[in-house]
Protein backbone atom coordinates (compact mmCIF):
# COMPACT_ATOMS: atom_id res chain seq x y z
CA UNK A 1 0.00 0.00 0.00
CA UNK A 2 1.48 3.40 -0.93
CA UNK A 3 2.12 5.99 1.75
CA UNK A 4 -0.45 8.80 1.71
CA UNK A 5 -0.60 12.08 3.57
CA UNK A 6 -3.82 14.01 3.91
CA UNK A 7 -3.56 17.76 4.32
CA UNK A 8 -6.41 19.90 5.59
CA UNK A 9 -7.63 22.68 3.28
CA UNK A 10 -6.54 25.33 5.81
CA UNK A 11 -3.00 24.00 5.86
CA UNK A 12 -2.92 23.62 2.10
CA UNK A 13 -3.87 27.31 1.70
CA UNK A 14 -1.05 28.36 4.07
CA UNK A 15 1.70 26.27 2.42
CA UNK A 16 2.87 28.91 -0.12
CA UNK A 17 3.49 31.33 2.74
CA UNK A 18 5.69 28.81 4.56
CA UNK A 19 7.63 28.01 1.40
CA UNK A 20 8.16 31.71 0.75
CA UNK A 21 9.49 32.38 4.24
CA UNK A 22 11.76 29.34 4.06
CA UNK A 23 13.23 30.56 0.78
CA UNK A 24 13.69 34.06 2.20
CA UNK A 25 15.42 32.66 5.29
CA UNK A 26 17.81 30.67 3.10
CA UNK A 27 18.59 33.76 1.02
CA UNK A 28 19.26 35.91 4.10
CA UNK A 29 21.43 33.27 5.78
CA UNK A 30 23.33 32.62 2.56
CA UNK A 31 23.96 36.34 2.10
CA UNK A 32 25.11 36.70 5.72
CA UNK A 33 27.39 33.66 5.44
CA UNK A 34 28.94 34.89 2.21
CA UNK A 35 29.52 38.46 3.33
CA UNK A 36 29.98 38.26 7.10
CA UNK A 37 31.34 34.80 7.79
CA UNK A 38 30.33 31.97 10.06
CA UNK A 39 30.68 33.77 13.40
CA UNK A 40 28.41 36.68 12.50
CA UNK A 41 25.91 34.32 10.88
CA UNK A 42 25.77 32.34 14.11
CA UNK A 43 25.21 35.57 16.04
CA UNK A 44 22.42 36.45 13.59
CA UNK A 45 20.75 33.11 14.36
CA UNK A 46 21.14 33.67 18.11
CA UNK A 47 19.62 37.14 17.76
CA UNK A 48 16.69 35.75 15.79
CA UNK A 49 16.08 33.14 18.49
CA UNK A 50 16.21 35.79 21.22
CA UNK A 51 13.81 38.01 19.27
CA UNK A 52 11.36 35.15 18.79
CA UNK A 53 11.46 34.29 22.50
CA UNK A 54 10.88 37.94 23.39
CA UNK A 55 7.94 38.30 20.99
CA UNK A 56 6.37 35.06 22.21
CA UNK A 57 6.76 36.26 25.78
CA UNK A 58 4.94 39.48 24.97
CA UNK A 59 1.91 37.60 23.67
CA UNK A 60 1.86 34.82 26.29
CA UNK A 61 -0.34 36.63 28.79
CA UNK A 62 -2.98 37.51 26.21
CA UNK A 63 -2.93 33.98 24.83
CA UNK A 64 -3.49 32.46 28.27
CA UNK A 65 -6.40 34.85 28.80
CA UNK A 66 -8.00 33.59 25.59
CA UNK A 67 -7.39 29.96 26.55
CA UNK A 68 -9.11 30.47 29.91
CA UNK A 69 -11.96 32.44 28.32
CA UNK A 70 -12.68 29.90 25.56
CA UNK A 71 -11.49 26.78 27.29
Amino acid sequence: MPFQITISPELHAACPQFVGTAVLANIVLGFAMKNAGLQLTFLLLLGACAASILLMGLTYKAEQYLVRKNG
